[in-house]
């Protein structure tokens, strides 16, 4: 074989390597958007209940519970919820930690991921630092991260199952 020939067929094994790659790809996405939707998902630990002028009575999941139902205790935020309390809990909640979805699309020539969360809210708690929706600076002060601090969290996982997509394509090259 002379070596235009040899180019001519190297050419056509790299014309196909975008259909080799899809799958191995949105694998490694799904890893990707999995990994930031299981680090999102986890709520911070509860902030003291005195930090501000009044006491917070909300529980983070569930709503805002009445003063009633507080004793001091050495817990996280100083303060537990009794068993029994009088008044009633309004149920605020949307269940953030419950609320995500995750989405991987291949195309013929590139596999995107998606993370949302559909609580009315999320993007306050769960947003970015610059772009839209924006996460408000008193999650940020109480413990939630941010979606920037999400993908930087995950990125060794991302980078681990993208490595071994490409070395998946390489094999298959190479075969």
């Amino acid at each position: 074989m002379s070596t235009v020939e040899d180019l001519v067929k190297f050419a056509d094994v790299l014309a196909g390597v975008n259909s080799l790659f899809i799958a191995p790809a949105s694998k490694a996405i799904g890893i990707g958007v999995e990994a930031v939707k299981e680090f999102a998902g986890v709520y911070p630990p509860q902030p003291s209940r005195t930090r501000a002028k009044s006491f917070n009575t909300y529980v983070r999941g569930v709503g805002q519970y009445p003063r009633s139902a507080f004793m001091e205790a050495p817990v996280a935020g100083g303060y537990k919820v009794k068993k029994k309390f009088t008044g009633n809990i309004r149920y605020t909640s949307q269940h953030l930690g419950e609320k995500f979805e995750t989405k991987v699309v291949p195309s013929a020539d590139k596999v995107e991921g998606m993370v949302r969360n559909n609580a009315s809210y999320s993007g306050h708690v769960l947003g970015w630092h610059s772009d839209d929706p924006k996460q408000a600076p008193y999650h940020a002060e109480s413990g939630w991260h941010s979606a920037d601090e999400d993908i930087e969290k995950v990125s060794p996982v991302l980078e681990k199952a993208m490595n071994e997509a490409i070395g998946e394509v390489l094999r298959k090259l190479a075969a």
